[in-house]
């Protein structure tokens, strides 16, 4: 991964490095320290930390604030006008997130520059706090629970949210045009059903001070936790999509059979393919339609997401991946008619490694949805080898935020799938997917090749096109037999004289009653 790139400004005219607002309410400001802040620094903090055991990072926090509610908690809101450098025109602006709710774990914020830190401190007069009736405040040292960036995102008049850290390692991050939608995290620890989970944290932020022409910011980040410690370092480049860069170094304070890199987390509560659906007046609800997986020999699978009443988990062939992400790639609002939500604009999350992988697991699991507020999906990369203590294990990858119409692949792409039953023999189900053909135009020499789980056969298949389109739709229809298990498996890819055509379309269902 190429060094991040530094200029050299001088610490009388760079360093404030608070910003005046910030100076004129902080109560107890430590001074800048002389001190040279990079991936190697922040690299030996999780290498000692990994060598002692587990302790909490704690800050003082009145009770008041660890009991809010959500709504509550939505009544506090940070002063835009005293963001982190507003005042001085940088091309990015830095707002801090209070403690309290679900987030009251305390997160350490430094600024910094080439030369100087300085951690940015607590201070209660950057907020307001709406109706809240507030009889003590956290004292000086509360710290704070995440902080977001703003940047000229869409316009050049107005600086938009752009990346936020929220709880635990998790972050989420916009493309041009996008709205919230999925979420990233910095790690995950693969848990048994009936295991709680270990949540790594990110504990200390360093956030470099941004020239006034940058184009990139420049993030640290210490991880820790009971099994694990690490250091991260993130180079945002906010645009069409935004690329967030990461590297990571982990040091394992005891064995651990399995790690989540470069885990994503979304919703889907309910499809045009879900059986049964919810009773709603939305066609669907879902931040991502399908889970992608593109490898460097030019294959691709499309897995669309779908849930049902049990935990759904499979696993991926992972070596030599070019690609991986949850996208959402059905855009047409007339399919969610959510003008609030605004589905059809969420981002898709893409993982493009930097650096090969190690050998291991692509797995996906899908989480029966208890609404459409929850995150019930997750997807990350799984090495096969285990986590040794004492040693130290790097990954370096990039992360897209936005639209992501183009899958990066030649091979005709999976726009919907459809299940239902055939009305006649309801034994029969029906399987209907549709493939948007690539530049080429659609030959007449498409077949089929499908794939079905023991207990079904294959009654029917037929391919379809549609004058005047670009579009083939696959029409499979299988019996399922008593004896079949709960949760069936069932892939498709179209050939063209035994070369593929499209991507492979992979599908998990569990049969109605």
């Amino acid at each position: 991964m190429p060094a991040f790139s530094r200029r050299q400004p001088s610490y009388r005219s760079s360093i404030g490095m608070l910003t005046l607002a910030l100076l004129a309410f902080a109560l107890s400001a430590s001074a800048a320290e002389r001190k040279t802040i990079d991936f190697d620094y922040v690299s030996e903090l999780a290498e000692t930390l990994a060598q002692d055991s587990y302790r909490q990072l704690e800050r003082p926090l009145p009770d008041f604030f660890k009991s809010l509610g959500y709504d509550q908690y939505r009544d506090i809101h940070f002063d835009p006008d005293r963001a982190l450098w507003q005042s001085e025109n940088r091309p990015f602006s830095l707002q801090l997130m209070h403690r309290g709710y679900l987030f009251t774990d305390p997160v350490i914020l430094h600024e910094y520059t080439e030369t100087h830190v300085q951690e940015i401190p607590y201070v209660r007069e950057m907020f307001s706090f709406g109706q809240l009736d507030i009889e003590r405040y956290p004292s000086n040292g509360a710290s704070y629970a995440g902080w977001r960036i703003h940047h000229p995102l869409n316009r050049d008049d107005y600086y938009d949210e752009v990346i936020s850290f929220l709880g635990a390692s998790y972050f989420r991050a916009l493309g041009r045009g996008n709205h919230y939608g999925l979420s990233a995290r910095g790690l995950l620890i693969p848990h048994a059903e009936e295991e709680p989970e270990e949540f790594p944290r990110f504990t200390h932020f360093w956030i470099r001070k941004p020239s006034e022409d940058a184009e990139t910011l420049t993030v640290l980040a210490l991880l820790d936790s009971e099994s694990i410690s690490g250091a991260y370092a993130f180079r945002i480049k906010p645009g069409d999509p935004t690329e967030v860069r990461v590297r990571v170094r982990l040091f394992a304070r005891k064995e651990l059979q399995a790690i989540g890199i470069a885990p994503l987390t979304s919703m889907f509560y309910y499809g045009k393919q879900t059986q049964p659906k919810p009773v709603d007046f939305r066609p669907q609800v879902h931040d991502s339609d399908g889970l992608f997986i593109h490898r460097e020999d030019g294959s691709a699978i499309w897995r669309p997401l779908n849930v049902g009443p049990q935990l759904r988990e499979q696993s991926y062939y992972g070596n030599e991946i070019q690609a991986f992400g949850l996208l959402q790639r059905d855009r047409d609002y007339g399919n969610y008619l959510d003008a609030e939500a605004q589905y059809a604009q969420r981002p898709s999350l893409m993982v493009i490694p930097n650096d090969p992988f190690p050998a291991g697991d692509i797995v996906l699991r899908e989480l029966p949805p208890s609404g459409e507020f929850e995150d019930n999906i997750v997807a990350y990369y799984q090495p096969s080898a285990a986590i040794l203590p004492g040693t130290a294990i790097e990954f370096n990858y990039t992360l897209y935020w936005g639209f992501l119409e183009d899958p990066h692949h030649a091979l005709a792409k999976v726009t919907q799938t459809r299940h239902g039953r055939d009305i006649r023999y309801q034994k029969d189900e029906i399987f209907l997917v549709e493939f948007a053909a690539p530049e080429g135009g659609i030959p007449n020499t498409i077949t089929p090749q499908i794939k079905i789980p023991e207990g079904t056969e294959i009654r029917d298949t037929a391919i379809h096109t549609n004058p005047g389109t670009d579009l083939v739709h696959l029409r499979i229809k299988l019996q399922i037999e008593p004896e079949a298990e709960s949760l069936l498996n069932i892939e498709a890819t179209l050939y063209d004289n035994e070369e593929p055509y499209s991507e492979t379309w992979q599908y998990q269902w569990t049969p109605l009653p």
